[in-house]
């Protein structure tokens, strides 16, 4: 596991090539690039022998150098064979016309190329390719892409924006400009100020941590966010690190948990034999929380008013025990429709509508510190739920459904924090955390949150 915040990409395991415009840069008498040095330490050098073919040296718009190349014959190339699965990060831009590829595998294996003014193409092999629009010329951005046979994907700025089949061929090499052995007119208009290749598919975890060295070392955004409410759409919002929005007696029983996005959703509790206590130091690694392990209490539970949701984004960070039953939240009084997270026989993530869409993984992977983000958008596909910024395994049952469709009916209702709506199976553990967005957030909004919120616990990513 490695931590979201990463000074190096070669804080991630499996890094095969990494170049960077700021170093190992080596200039011929015209001052074009000869030579661009792999820092990954494995050598993998991008060169070129002919000195009309060398691009330029240029500057981004935050005044980091990038090599500028023309698209008339300008390219850089590495031999070196590196199978199928492969992740590879670009930051760049397309130039203002022309069609060509930006980056490749060593030739029509693994390709990044722009179609013509408004689409672009990320592809395995000719035959089997993902496209995109709406490319927009002069606009610097950071493009992720994993080449993974029917499992392959592109993102641009966080944001997955096509998934599908960019076929199964293997790269033999590294061509940056161009198509290596193809000429024209596959070469490049565009500029690149960095490279990142890894030999495996990383997972959402570590490739939002990339994402995020990118962006923040280039100044581009999405970059970080400091509070969930940096982001639309934020309509609950409680967080025990925060003692002002927390109400409590002499015994540290709270009464009422305070909502922080600005929507006075307030989590209250009347009854004091009810009521959860505050911790200063109990969530591990010594965060705050509220405890729902003390005494045991069936009924123990914070109640909202009633909030809308149709399309939500839910972000949580629990610590589970090895007690298992009890539920962390349930949206909604009707047991018909809503949504609940169970701590069960097996640890249930489940949103209930029109049709009932159970989301069950294995119990163990609530227990113990943990972030969870939650989305649901009515779509096929479009509800998952991650652990640690990581799809986790499931419970055998119900095997496929971590990334499913749960309907499209909109429901109202209050908020139970730490027990059902009925108020007799309490939360076996601790919440330190819960925001909840009227939205369906997209991929780079939930790593934003996914990354705060692990960098605020320091809580590991990848699988939990």
């Amino acid at each position: 596991m490695t931590e979201r915040i990463i000074a190096s990409p070669l804080a991630i395991a499996d890094c095969a090539a990494w170049y960077d415009a700021a170093l190992g840069i080596a200039l011929d008498g015209s001052s074009l690039v000869s030579q661009w040095d792999d820092q990954s330490g494995n050598a993998l050098h991008l060169t070129q022998g002919t000195g009309a073919a060398r691009p330029a040296m240029g500057t981004t718009a935050s005044g980091r150098p990038c090599l500028v190349f023309d698209g008339g014959d300008d390219i850089l190339n590495a031999t070196v064979a590196i199978p199928q699965p492969q992740t590879v990060f670009v930051v760049g831009k397309w130039g203002g016309s022309g069609s060509g590829t930006m980056i490749c595998g060593g030739g029509n294996q693994m390709r990044f190329w722009r179609i013509d003014a408004v689409s672009a193409n990320f592809e395995g092999n000719a035959s089997n390719a993902l496209q995109l629009f709406n490319v927009t010329p002069d606009a610097w951005h950071v493009h992720s892409m994993v080449l993974n046979g029917v499992a392959s994907w592109y993102a641009q700025d966080f944001a997955v924006k096509v998934r599908g089949n960019a076929g199964v061929a293997s790269a033999t090499g590294i061509g940056v400009g161009g198509l290596t052995g193809f000429g024209a007119p596959h070469y490049a208009n565009c500029s690149v100020a960095e490279v990142i290749v890894y030999a495996r598919a990383l997972s959402d975890g570590e490739r939002v941590a990339v994402e995020q060295y990118l962006a923040r070392k280039h100044e581009l955004a999405p970059k970080l966010i400091v509070a969930p409410t940096d982001l639309a759409g934020c309509v609950l919002w409680l967080d025990a690190t925060d003692l002002a929005s927390i109400t409590m007696d002499g015994s540290n029983r709270v009464s009422q948990w305070n909502d922080k996005s600005g929507n006075a959703n307030h989590a209250v509790q009347l009854t004091d034999a009810n009521k959860p206590v505050y911790n200063a130091t109990g969530m591990l690694g010594g965060h705050p929380c509220l405890d729902w392990l003390a005494g045991a209490v069936a009924a123990r539970r914070l109640v909202t008013p009633a909030i809308a949701l149709t399309a939500y984004s839910i972000f949580s960070v629990l610590q589970g025990s090895s007690t298992l039953g009890g539920y962390a939240f349930v949206h909604n009084a009707d047991t018909a429709n809503g949504c609940y997270m169970l701590a069960g026989i097996e640890a249930s993530l489940r949103t209930i509508r029109t049709s009932i869409s159970d989301r069950n993984i294995a119990s163990t992977f609530l227990v113990g510190k943990k972030a969870v983000a939650w989305r649901w958008g009515g779509l096929h596909n479009t509800h998952f739920c991650r652990v640690n910024g990581a799809l986790p395994g499931h419970a055998s049952r119900s095997a496929a459904n971590t990334q499913n469709d749960a309907g499209v009916a909109s429901v109202s209702g209050p908020f139970y924090v730490g027990n059902n709506n009925v108020g007799n199976t309490s939360w076996k553990g601790l919440i330190s955390e819960i925001a909840i967005f009227n939205r369906y957030l997209n991929d780079g909004e939930v790593g934003l949150v996914e990354n705060h919120l692990t960098e605020k616990y320091a809580i590991p990513i990848g699988s939990p």
